[in-house]
């Protein structure tokens, strides 16, 4: 079972947690040190309906792009890696 049984991550928890890698790094160069924030969402989710939506999965790329955080995504069907991330195949089922 899923941890969010009948129900699905929603692309605003995962922006939000963007939000805090950017700002973090931003506070870690203020002690003169550098971090590479990534966003890694691992979705275990057994049904569809419980997995996150394309539509949800390209705004939150989207978003993490836009703060030039790199936003990976496994899920059940689909894998999704920023577009310059060596070896690693995307998949376009589920």
């Amino acid at each position: 079972m899923s941890e969010r049984a009948d129900s699905r991550l929603q692309p605003g928890e995962v922006i939000s947690d963007i939000r805090k890698l950017d700002a973090l790094r931003y506070e870690v160069r203020e002690w003169e040190s550098e971090i590479i924030p990534v966003m890694l969402v691992i979705d275990t989710a057994e049904t569809a309906e419980e997995r996150m939506t394309r539509p949800s999965l390209g705004r939150v790329r989207e978003f993490a792009e836009e703060l030039d955080v790199p936003f990976f995504y496994c899920g059940r069907y689909r894998c999704i890696a920023p577009d310059d991330a060596p070896n690693v195949q995307q998949s376009g089922r589920g």
